[in-house]
Order: C-alpha cells, then sequence, then structure tokens
C-alpha cells in the first residue's frame, strides 16, 4: 500500500523527497551562500589580506554546496533521515 501512496504522489524514496518549491528555497539558499562568500573573500583580500580570515568563508561556501547537491538531487538530507517527505 505504501508503495502505491508513493508512487501516486511523485515520491521515490531515495531519490525525491523534496517538491518543486522546496527545490526553490535550496537553489536560492545555495546561490545566496555563494553571492556571500565572494563578497566576504574581495573584503577579506581588500581590508586585511590575512589568508587565516579566509578560513571564514568555509560556512558560506558549505552552506552554498549542500543547497545546490539537494536542489539537483532533489534529495533533502534532513527529511531523509527522519524519513518524511515534502512533495508540495
Amino acid at each position: 500500500m505504501q508503495k502505491f501512496i508513493f508512487k501516486s504522489i511523485g515520491y521515490t524514496p531515495g531519490q525525491c523527497n523534496i517538491g518543486r518549491a522546496e527545490r526553490l528555497k535550496r537553489l536560492l539558499i545555495g546561490m545566496m551562500g555563494f553571492v556571500a562568500a565572494i563578497i566576504s573573500a574581495i573584503l577579506i583580500m581588500f581590508f586585511n589580506g590575512n589568508p587565516w580570515f579566509m578560513l571564514t568563508l568555509d560556512v558560506p561556501l558549505g552552506m552554498g554546496f549542500f543547497s545546490l547537491y539537494q536542489y539537483l538531487f532533489k534529495f533533502c538530507v534532513v527529511n531523509g533521515l527522519t524519513k518524511k517527505y515534502d512533495m508540495h
């Protein structure tokens, strides 16, 4: 019965657990992460120049890559770990 329900709403376990609206959110968050990293890198190089401050770019770059990964593969890791899906 569960396979029938999942198939009728377009959900494939382990492959697709977020819908179009959630994918768009992931895309926007990913792009914002990359833009924040680029702006931060420019500001760090222009004002400070200390290479150790470049380590702070790990957070926005990680956020950008992680969000784009979820956008491209239509899979939310948190939803997968908690066995939820949101196809809206």
